[in-house]
Formats: structure tokens, C-alpha cells, sequence
């Protein structure tokens, strides 16, 4: 059996009843114990969940008066979980079919994965929440069974097994309300000798910012975090700026090969070859691709994606 654990605060409209209904529709019901944790809501969400924990038998519920954030929540829910697996999502995600057969299925054939999440779109991408199944990722579609491995898992839906938990521990609730408790999580997978994973043909629908977005003095809490986490973790701003220079990295490399394809439209209007070949050079030298501005772009073989 699996525990799926989620955190409710408000947001019953546009985030909690479209998760509840997205979940019952994609996952078998005698499949999981789904435990709620809410938050202190004010707009009905309390009696929603009481309505809807009558109706099915497998839902656990735990009411606190104030919002104890991220970390305190989750952990109250870790407390009564009883599944040999264990899942952590957001209440602003939607489900696609079998997502929950495919990570489990992946952690019964890998023990050496600790965490584990499906792909999940990035913000501001042309998904939402009523197009997502039609815009689902097609690598997402034909791929089977193959996962990559990756330095962190997404924490708005992310499974591992009881023995990785109880080998890891609970969340640091010095993080309390939210931000880089997910990030000091997965390095501390790593810490236990656990790899971390994306399983590459599961997705799920992600409404970035229901749940977080709504705190009031974000970017103190954010900037406070980001301090307690780089002083738990003496590499962790070491991998944020190789993080940051591997997006620059790759920015520089895509406009590289996107000047490239255009030198190489124009050439091959051009005849004969000897002109092509001095207006290549031309082109090469308007558009600074003669100097390697900080790559290497001397191979035509780079791996640019």
C-alpha cells in the first residue's frame, strides 16, 4: 500500500476539489491511504474534507488551528502513515493514468533510487490545467520504464520507499514555513547513498504557486532559508552555481546552433561553392561565432541539448 500525504490551506476551488478529483480518477482507491493535513483553512475546505473522508474509507484526516507550514505538516502526516511506500504531492497537481503504478514500480525494481518523481511541467509552459492530458510531453508517452538519475526530485510529487524514510528521517522543520526543505532532503538521500530519479514516462500537471505563493514575506523567508540551507550544506551553493553556469552554458549553445542552421539556410543559395564557402566565413564573422565567447564551439559535435 501506498500513503500519499498532502497539505490542504484554503485554496479549496482552485486547487484542493480538482486534486481530489483528479486523484480518485487516476489511481486505484484500494491502492493507497490518502492522509490530508490541513492547515488552518478558512474557506470551507474543513467541511469538504470531512464530507468527502464519509464517503471513502481510506482517507485520514488531521486539522490544525494555524498553518504550520510545509515541513510540520507533512511530518504530522508521516507520523500515522502505515504504507510500505510513501508519497508527497501538492493539492496543485493533476494526475495522468498510472502514475502511481509506474514510480512504485520503479522503487520495487531499483532499491538503490530514494527519491523518485514523474516529469512535471515547468512554469510558464502552454500547460494547464484543462489541456495538460492533450499537452502531455510525447517523450513522456512512448517512453517505457526508462527513469535518468538527477541530483533532486520534485517535492509537488514525490515517492520513496518506508525503509528510505526511515533511513533519512523527517523533514528539517527549521525550514518552517517553506522553501529548501526539498532541496536539503535530497541532498541528504545522497548523504545515505541513495541516487535520486525522474521517471521519464510519468507526468504530472503542476499549478506552480497555489501553495507557497500565497505567504505573505516570501522573499525574506526564501533569503532566510537559502541561508540556513547553504550553512547545513557546505556544497549547496557550490551546486547552485554550477547550476547557474550550466543554464548560461546551455543558452549560449542553443543561440550557437540556432545562428549556425540560419548561416547554413543562407548558404545554400548561394553557388558555387567557393562563394558559399566566403560567405559562411562572412556570416561566421557578423555573427561573433569566429571567438569562442566563453565555449567551446570548436566541435560541430557538441552536445547541445
Amino acid at each position: 500500500m501506498v500513503s500519499i500525504i498532502v497539505l490542504t490551506c484554503n485554496n479549496l476551488e482552485s486547487a484542493t476539489k480538482l486534486f481530489i478529483d483528479s486523484l480518485f480518477q487516476c489511481t486505484c482507491e484500494d491502492q493507497f491511504e490518502l492522509i490530508i493535513v490541513d492547515n488552518g483553512s478558512k474557506d470551507g475546505t474543513v467541511d469538504y474534507l470531512k464530507e468527502l473522508s464519509s464517503r471513502h474509507s481510506n482517507i485520514k484526516l488531521i486539522f490544525n488551528d494555524e498553518n504550520n507550514g510545509y515541513s510540520k505538516g507533512n511530518n504530522q502526516g508521516l507520523r500515522i502513515a502505515r504504507g510500505q511506500y510513501l508519497c508527497l504531492v501538492n493539492n496543485d497537481i493533476l494526475f495522468t493514468a498510472n502514475w502511481l503504478d509506474k514510480l512504485v514500480s520503479i522503487l520495487q525494481c531499483h532499491p538503490e533510487i530514494g527519491l523518485i518523481s514523474p516529469v512535471v511541467n515547468e512554469p510558464g509552459d502552454a500547460v494547464t490545467s484543462e489541456n495538460y492530458l492533450d499537452k502531455m510531453p510525447l517523450s513522456v508517452q512512448t517512453r517505457d520504464g526508462c527513469f535518468q538519475y538527477s541530483l533532486s526530485a520534485s517535492f509537488c510529487c514525490v515517492c520513496m520507499h518506508r525503509k528510505v524514510f526511515e533511513k533519512i528521517g523527517y523533514l528539517d522543520e527549521a525550514f518552517t514555513p517553506a522553501y529548501y526543505e526539498d532541496a536539503d532532503y535530497c541532498l541528504r538521500a545522497l548523504y545515505q547513498g541513495y541516487k535520486n530519479a525522474i521517471l521519464l514516462n510519468s507526468f504530472v500537471f503542476h499549478n506552480h504557486c497555489q501553495t507557497s505563493g500565497t505567504l505573505a514575506d516570501r522573499a525574506e523567508i526564501r533569503r532566510r532559508n537559502r541561508l540556513y540551507y547553504y550553512d547545513k550544506h557546505i556544497i549547496a551553493e557550490y551546486i547552485g552555481k554550477l547550476r547557474d553556469e550550466n543554464k548560461l552554458l546551455r543558452k549560449k549553445l542553443l543561440s550557437y546552433r540556432i545562428k549556425k542552421i540560419f548561416i547554413e539556410f543562407i548558404c545554400f543559395f548561394v553557388h558555387p561553392k567557393k562563394r558559399k564557402k566566403k560567405c559562411r566565413k562572412r556570416l561566421n564573422h557578423k555573427l561573433h561565432l569566429t571567438s569562442n565567447d566563453g565555449c567551446n564551439y570548436a566541435s560541430e559535435n557538441i552536445d547541445y541539448f
